[in-house]
């Protein structure tokens, strides 16, 4: 541990930034099950299709977020 901690001293933004993007990633992923169920609770079987729609764009947000996660593994 101590011979990486040698190398990831030296970029303490970064580091910091990947450990903030990790616990944001997280919360996201455990809050997507949410936003699913209640596209069908309140969009899908009330009818209401302003829910149904708020929904579908919060989980097209989630998956550009994934893509863009994504994108400098697929890249390189």
């Amino acid at each position: 541990m101590l011979y990486i901690w040698s190398y990831l001293k030296r970029y303490p933004k970064w580091l910091i930034l990947d450990f903030l993007g990790a616990v944001f990633f997280v919360i996201v992923n455990l809050g997507l099950p949410t936003v699913l169920a209640r596209m069908i609770d309140q969009g899908i079987n009330q009818g209401n299709e302003e829910k149904l729609y708020l929904g579908c764009y919060y989980v097209g947000h989630y998956r550009l977020g994934d893509i863009w996660t994504d994108c400098p593994v697929l890249c390189c």
